[in-house]
């Protein structure tokens, strides 16, 4: 090897290469509170006016894994969707959202997130199931993190100022820009069963 020639070191480059992606793996924004990340979620959704939102509805785990506590669980918000938004096309039911403060890790959230997904919730006018469950706020995940939440129907949601909200699970389900257009993604993660 020459003098100032660099030779490939695959630990040291692939953690150049992947660091990027280490570090969304937290939650976003500059909240300090989980109460303070779900009062900005509120503002956002009563601004886009398309679900009726539910607050700290409690549920039961129904399906737990071997091992696990079966008892009842508390999600953040239910969002159940508004006759425009079903004009649309929204065709996924009610949904949760999981909030946490800036910078947590996704981990322990997502953990949370999937067993919502195998929970029935009490709402005052039925029980349900939950079409999908984000993570508040959070930018969409890589490689196969994304797979594996996409198959699971679990997902991120955030907001910027050219998009108050995006709800994410493997590709778009939900975008509303700032003049209120919104877009519905075509979902088909999470269909399948078994053998790929």
């Amino acid at each position: 090897m020459t003098t100032g020639e660099t030779r490939f070191d695959p630990v040291v480059d692939n953690y150049r290469n992947v660091q990027p992606f280490v570090t969304e793996q937290r939650t976003i924004g500059e909240w300090t509170t989980e109460a303070d990340a779900a009062a900005a979620l509120d503002v956002v959704l009563d601004d886009c006016d398309l679900f009726d939102i539910h607050k700290e509805v409690i549920g039961d785990l129904i399906q737990p894994l071997p091992g696990q506590r079966c008892g009842p669980v508390r999600i953040d918000r239910i969002l159940t969707p508004k006759p425009q938004l079903l004009r649309y096309g929204w065709d996924y039911g009610a949904i949760g959202v999981e909030t946490k403060r800036s910078g947590e890790p996704i981990g322990p959230a997502l953990n949370q997130m999937l067993d919502y997904r195998r929970s029935v919730f009490h709402l005052a006018v039925a029980d349900i199931w939950l079409g999908f469950v984000f993570l508040w706020p959070a930018r969409s995940q890589h490689f196969a993190t994304e797979s594996v939440m996409a198959h699971h129907r679990v997902g991120v949601a955030w907001s910027t100022d050219h998009y108050p909200l995006t709800l994410h699970s493997g590709r778009s389900v939900l975008t509303v820009d700032r003049t209120g257009s919104i877009s519905l993604g075509q979902i088909r993660a999470g269909r399948k069963a078994g053998h790929r």
